[in-house]
């Protein structure tokens, strides 16, 4: 039986506010919840460093957004200043419920409800960077993420390797960690994400303009160009590629980012300069290029849940991915895809050269990875845990019985 939507009191439906660190990181992952819950009674806000989609939410959506003073970098004096604004627009606008994500806008998130008295606090983890932190900054991530989990009273990880993960790498009860439904934050927009005529004539020029000749086999990346996406891996496996497949490119959607995590200058020079590789800044409008685009590959070193892998599969292309946290939750291996182990670049290189040859594979591959998306990890069916989630938390305070939603 679905629960029914409670007006908390005289004032009116149940407020939420949504909280991340960057407006991006609720732009990609959480763009239609607001207007799901508001159809269903429920009023749900936003708060995250200033950024454009904190815009595009207003205007869009007419979702009220609130700005705050965050930077994913650790800074103690702003941190806590953003904790107290936070706090006074928790205690303004009287919220039910605040729940965070990420590891700064989670953290921030939890301590400012807590301030404010909010008894319904859930976090959202998304990602776990403590996983391939080293030395003190390793130490430091595991402690703050432990402090969040302490502070918050639900807690949800976006896949099942990564609740295992924070169990193992922070010491933390498994029973205190949930997954709605089958993971990611709010599913595939199967809709969006759709091979239509229009999508696929869009593929074609889009082909034309990144000067790929006709009958070019694409690998495809989209992302931010760091270490731990494993693009200095990438890199390595498509030069050994492109030696004996002569129609293989590699097309990377993405910015260089710079300090601890960027790639090495060498892969740098390798992306600038090879002819057979093509680079384009990040853009929001994925779908036409997962068209030009012959398979993904996500050789990365950690994962929350990679919603690369999981859209190129709504477009029915097969994927190559490691055997990373998160990853092995999106690839199936053998089903919808095939997985390497981390770091091993020649296993990537025969995995990638092995699909290039094997056209009827691809194609059952891709086939089967837009089913598991339409089965699993459809927007409609994830939209709808969390307003179940939220609705059982207004009637029940912190007991929610998660592991059923």
């Amino acid at each position: 039986m679905e629960p029914s939507v409670i007006a908390k009191d005289d004032r009116g439906h149940p407020k939420v506010l949504l909280v991340a660190t960057v407006s991006s990181t609720l732009w990609a992952f959480y763009r239609h919840l607001p207007v799901f819950l508001r159809d269903r009674g429920i009023q749900m806000d936003l708060a995250a460093a200033d950024g454009p989609e904190l815009g595009w939410f207003s205007s869009e959506y007419d979702v009220q957004c609130h700005a705050l003073p965050l930077t994913r970098s650790i800074s103690p004096v702003k941190d806590w200043r953003a904790i107290r604004l936070l706090a006074e627009i928790v205690r303004n606008g009287q919220y039910d419920i605040v729940h965070g994500m990420s590891p700064k806008g989670g953290l921030i998130a939890m301590k400012a409800a807590q301030a404010a008295g909010v008894t319904r606090r859930v976090y959202s983890l998304l990602g776990l960077p403590a996983e391939t932190a080293k030395g003190f900054l390793r130490w430091l991530l595991v402690q703050a993420e432990q402090s969040t989990i302490s502070t918050a009273t639900t807690v949800l990880a976006v896949s099942d390797s990564l609740r295992q993960r924070i169990c193992q790498t922070g010491g933390v009860d498994p029973d205190r960690i949930h997954v709605l439904g089958d993971g990611t934050s709010c599913g595939i927009d199967l809709d969006r994400f759709s091979r239509t005529n229009e999508v696929i004539a869009k593929g074609v020029e889009l082909r034309r303009e990144l000067d790929l000749p006709g009958d070019a086999f694409v690998i495809g990346f989209a992302g931010r160009i760091v270490r731990d996406k494993g693009i200095d891996d990438l890199v390595r496996a498509f030069q050994k590629v492109a030696e004996s497949c002569a129609n293989a490119y590699l097309l990377l959607v993405g910015d260089f980012e710079p300090g601890r995590g960027r790639i090495e200058s060498d892969t740098q020079t390798v992306i600038e300069g090879h002819n057979r590789i093509r680079r384009v800044p990040f853009t929001w409008d994925l779908v036409p290029y997962y068209e030009a685009m012959d398979l993904v590959a996500l050789p990365s070193y950690r994962e929350g849940f990679p919603y690369l892998l999981l859209e190129a599969a709504a477009m029915n292309l097969p994927t190559v991915a490691s055997r990373a946290t998160g990853c092995v939750d999106a690839t199936i291996d053998g089903e919808t895809g095939l997985l390497v182990n981390v770091g091993d670049v020649d296993e990537l290189a025969n995995a990638l050269e092995r699909l290039i040859a094997d056209e009827p594979l691809r194609q059952r591959l891709g086939e089967a990875g837009r089913a598991r998306v339409e089965t699993l990890f459809s927007e409609q069916r994830l939209l709808e845990k969390h307003w179940r989630l939220y609705t059982t938390l207004m009637e029940n305070e912190n007991r929610a019985p998660i592991g059923s939603m």
